[in-house]
């Protein structure tokens, strides 16, 4: 929620009625987050990637 905040502080109050609702944006970040999140392991033996 902190990058949505962040955003939305910028924008003055007069344009606030045209931006969209934070719940909604934080939504479309975490679905993004999620699609591209990597996939679960389905046994055992899986190597462990240390990039950040």
């Amino acid at each position: 929620m902190d990058i949505v905040a962040d955003v939305m502080s910028g924008i003055t109050n007069d344009e606030r009625f045209l931006a969209p609702k934070q719940k909604l944006m934080k939504r479309t970040a975490n679905k993004f987050r999620a699609k591209h999140r990597p996939s679960e392991p389905t046994d055992l033996n899986f190597d462990v990637s240390k990039q950040s």
